[in-house]
This record gives C-alpha cells, structure tokens and sequence, in this order.
C-alpha cells in the first residue's frame, strides 16, 4: 500500500525548523503585530522556497531512479484548488486515498501554512500560489480536465476568481453539513460548477430549486458526504469506543461568528442561569470571534468570571469539549451536526433574527427550508421567549436523548459516512478513466 511519504530524517527537520505549526493565525491585529506578521511572513515564504528545492533535489533523484513515475512526464488532468490550511481536514482524506491509488494530480493552495506542502509523493505536486491579484491570475486560467474545489462563487460576478475556460468539469465538494449549509453561501455560489458532490441527496431539492429559478443547466449530483467528518469519526472511535465519557451535567456552548454569532443576540446571561443551575458550562468562540471580535469576547469573559464551573475552550481542537459535553447550544453553525453525528448527543439550537438575507441563497430557498425538521431530528429549538427558562429547555432536550435515532439522522444527512473522503476520490479517479 502506498502511502503519503514523509522523509524521516531532513524532511521532518525542514517541517519542524521552517515551516510553523501554529500559522500565527490568532495575532490580534492591533498593538504593532502589523511588523510582526510582515515578519513572520516573509520568512514563512523564504521557508517555503527552501522546501520546494529540497522536493526538487527529491523528486529529481527519483526520477533518475529506473522505473520511476513523476508528476514532469505529464500534466495531470485532476487539478484539487484550496483557500488554505482550515479545508486540509475536507481535502486529507481525498489526496490520501488518490495517492494510495496512484493517481497522479496537482494541489494548488493559497495558504503558505496547508500541511498539503508538507506532503511528498510522486503522485502529487502541491504548489503555494500566492495570495491576492497573483492567485487569482493563476486559478483564472487554470488547465484542467477537471477542478475540484470547495470554494463558492467561482465564476460568479464581482467575485476575484472567474472559471477557467481551460477547465473541463468544475466540480464542488462539500466542506459543512445541515440543510442551511447551502442557504448561507452568497447568491450564484454553485451557478458556475458543473457537477455537485453533496453530502446528501437532500441537498437535491435546494439545488434544484435554484437552478429552475435561474434557468440554468442541470448539474450532476452524486452524494458523497462530507470527507472532514471522516478523521474525526475516527478520533472519536479511537480515543473513546462506542460511549464517550460526559458526566451528564457539562454543556458546551459553541456561537458563530458576527451577527450570526448567538452570543451576540442574546448575551451571556442564560449561561450564568446554566451555571447557577448546577451544569458545567463550556464556552468555545469561533475561531474568528477571537481575531475580529476579541473586545466583545472579552466582556463576557468579564461578566462570567465569578463562575467556577463556566470554563472558555480557545484551541484548535474542540474535541476534548465536545466529549465531555451532554449537549450542545448553538446557532446556524455547522457544528451542530458535527457534534450530533459523531457524539450522538442532543442539540439546542438558538433561532436567530434573519436580516439582510437578499445577498445569500437562502433568500431564494425560504419556502423550502422552512419545511426543514433538522433542528428537530438532532435536538430542539430555543427562541427569546425560551432564553430565561434555559435550564428547563436543558433538562427537557436531554430527557427526550434516548428517542432519537442518530444512525437513521447519520445515513439522511451523510452519504458514506466515516469514509467520505474516499468516496470522493473513488468518484474522480472513475471520472478521470472516462
């Protein structure tokens, strides 16, 4: 079986010395960080042009080996296209199953930190393109048979990135889950794809609907899942087996961000009522409410203080809350059905106002979604009229657990779910052979 190959001795030596684990990515942009990340930055890509010739010096020996195959004897026809570090979870499981195959492709990624970069194969050559104008040149007239991406909107006016004529198919992969996943993307998000690679076929309908209402050509939809969910699953198998510890009582609160953010309509008070219920509570911001709103994050830092059991989880991986946590409090975030699916534990989700909606797809899929019973099926909804009472709403979601079915939920929402990824890539490596 062939696999990702890492060289053990420089290799890791370049990984560990030149490129930084922790991407910076939370640097509060005021107090004289600007100098501090040009800095950064500018060694980031002097770290990054030391990698590709040492790849280079690699790939090169290999090719003089007899009987090696390299990524120079041929264009390959699969391009995969990332924004960057935060989609390696959704792009992991597909480039390690095509590399398993043998299947030669190229990863073009706009994120000097993607642990793509790291990757050694002669079957893949992942390339840094730069960020802004320069990126946008590259991807516009980028040759392909076929484009895989997560990005909405290519190709969709006043958006950077136009759609390459010299690609084939451009194909979309899902990267969140829940029937509003598809209703926050900006209008036109999938106009310009040809084929759609859903996490389920309920997501048919919403795609359907659109393209009738635009009058546009029928784009192919096979379900496939959703691949981040695949290392998770697997996380949570390993670290725990069939029944992860939670002591019941722990919950953990997980908002958006901005004005989707829960936290933001309806401050922190029911968590201080959580709290002097008796139940442990665990807040995690989003990852960006820490970059553009850590003033506002801070405040409520300040009003839970004199609580013991409320605790703020700000690392990169929130599994260890989600573990322990009996139930989870949140809003539009995707995270619900992450938390639902893999931890099979219930969900309370906080309706939020909708304001400003011409701008995103739901707009055009209300009549639609508001059949939706995806709240419903993973837990219950919460309203203004419920947030004084929340530990009641607490008690009542965790009491109704044992009636749902998260198996019959998981197959509904997730096709092949635990090995998406490799559904993935099964899919394309059959499209390539055609």
């Amino acid at each position: 079986m062939n696999k990702i190959r890492y060289d053990v001795g420089a290799l890791t030596l370049f990984a560990l010395l030149l490129v930084p684990e922790q991407a910076f990515a939370y640097l509060d942009p005021g107090t004289g960080n600007a100098l501090v990340y040009g800095l950064i930055s500018l060694a980031s890509v002097g770290a990054y042009a030391m990698k590709s010739a040492f790849y280079w010096l690699i790939r090169k020996k290999n090719h003089e080996q007899p009987g090696s195959t390299t990524q120079s004897e041929g264009l390959p026809s699969l391009l995969i296209y990332s924004e960057g570090k935060n989609y390696w979870g959704t792009f992991r499981p597909i480039v390690e199953t095509l590399i398993e195959r043998k299947v030669a492709f190229r990863y073009w990624t706009q994120d000097i930190h993607d642990p793509a970069l790291l990757i050694d194969s002669e079957y893949m050559d992942s390339r840094y393109i730069g960020e802004g104008s320069r990126s946008w040149f590259k991807l516009n007239s980028a040759q392909a048979d076929i484009m895989l991406a997560t990005t909405p909107n290519i190709g969709t006016p006043g958006y950077p990135m136009s759609r390459s004529p010299k690609v084939g198919r451009l194909i979309h992969v899902w990267h969140s889950i829940g029937d509003f996943a598809y209703a926050w993307y900006h209008k036109g998000g999938l106009d310009s794809y040809d084929e759609v690679l859903t996490a389920g076929t309920y997501m048919d309908a919403q795609i359907r609907l659109l393209e009738q209402k635009r009058d546009l050509p029928e784009k192919k939809l096979t379900p496939c899942g959703v691949p981040y969910l695949d290392g998770m699953f697997t996380k949570v198998r390993e670290s725990s087996g069939d029944t992860p510890a939670t002591d019941g009582k722990t919950i953990l609160v997980a908002p958006s961000w901005g004005n989707k953010g829960c936290l933001n309509v309806y401050g922190v008070d029911f968590i201080a009522d959580l709290a002097r219920a008796g139940f442990s509570v665990i807040v995690r911001p989003h990852p960006q409410s820490l970059k553009v709103e850590k003033a506002l994050f801070d405040s409520f830092k300040e009003q839970l203080a004199s609580f013991p059991n409320v605790s703020w989880d700000e690392g990169v991986d929130g599994s260890a809350s989600m573990r322990k946590a009996a139930l989870l409090i949140s809003d539009t975030s995707s995270v619900r059905m992450d938390f639902a699916l893999l931890y099979e534990r219930p969900v309370i989700t906080l309706e939020m106002p909708l304001a400003n909606l011409s701008e995103y797809e739901y707009d055009e899929l209300k009549p639609l979604l508001a059949q939706s019973s995806m709240e419903l099926e993973i837990g219950s909804r919460a309203g203004k009229a419920d947030i004084s009472r929340m530990p009641e709403v607490v008690q009542a979601t965790l009491s109704a657990h044992s009636s749902r079915d998260f198996a019959a939920i998981r197959s509904k929402y997730v096709a092949h779910f635990g090995r998406s990824g490799e559904a993935v890539a099964e899919y394309l490596i059959t499209q390539l052979a055609k």
